[in-house]
């Protein structure tokens, strides 16, 4: 569920995950539960701003001068994907 996920939302890579960058693919790995995971191309980006825990907003601005990408668009890719690494407690959010 993302809709307590807002472009205020603070953001940040759990401790409990090992990543490093592969190319242009980032290789994550859980530690507790043993699980690996990777990220390609913008998802990948997105994972290194998360090692400094910042807001969505500020995540937003910074793919907006990265990518062709609409506004709306990419908040909600955005949202979405951070949605989906807290499903999985790859990254820690606060309102």
């Amino acid at each position: 569920m993302t809709s307590d996920i807002s472009m205020a939302t603070k953001v940040a890579a759990s401790e409990k995950i090992l990543a490093s960058n592969l190319g242009d693919e980032v290789v994550m790995m859980c530690i507790d539960k043993g699980k690996y995971f990777s990220l390609k191309g913008p998802s990948g980006r997105i994972w290194n701003l998360l090692e400094t825990p910042t807001t969505l907003n500020e995540i937003r601005g910074t793919l907006l001068a990265e990518y062709d990408v609409s506004p709306d668009e990419c908040e909600d890719q955005l949202v979405s994907l951070i949605g989906e690494l807290r499903d999985q407690d790859l990254v820690v959010c606060s309102n």
